[in-house]
């Protein structure tokens, strides 16, 4: 699910350490996105507010490991599934800050 040479240039970006942030651009009604917000806590996600524009950046840490970052994205993903939220994008950042953080696309929503 995951572009790998995304995940290779992240492992070799000195800007990434051991872990990371995977930001997950989520779509879809504000009632939807509450819906899904106790399972994206209980991930330790971060930046889930702004809802009412009908997008959420949701960051979520993770280890810097493919097994890891997979497990972690159909975990989202099935949070999304069940509230009717999509997802669009999903980037792996080095930080959570959003305004220095480098970032590789891990994953994108084919074009509808």
């Amino acid at each position: 699910m995951i572009d790998r040479s995304a995940f290779i240039s992240a492992q070799n970006d000195p800007a990434f350490g051991d872990e990371g942030w995977l930001t997950f651009y989520l779509c879809g009604p504000l009632d939807r996105h509450e819906s899904m917000k106790a399972g994206l806590v209980a991930l330790n996600a971060i930046n889930l507010s702004g809802a009412e524009y009908g997008f959420v950046y949701a960051k979520v840490p993770v280890r810097l490991c493919q097994v890891e970052i997979q497990r972690l994205i159909e975990q989202v993903h099935g949070l999304a599934t069940e509230a009717g939220v999509e997802i669009a994008v999903i980037d792996l950042d080095a930080s959570a800050d959003v305004a220095r953080s480098k970032f590789y696309n891990v994953w994108q929503a084919p074009p509808s």
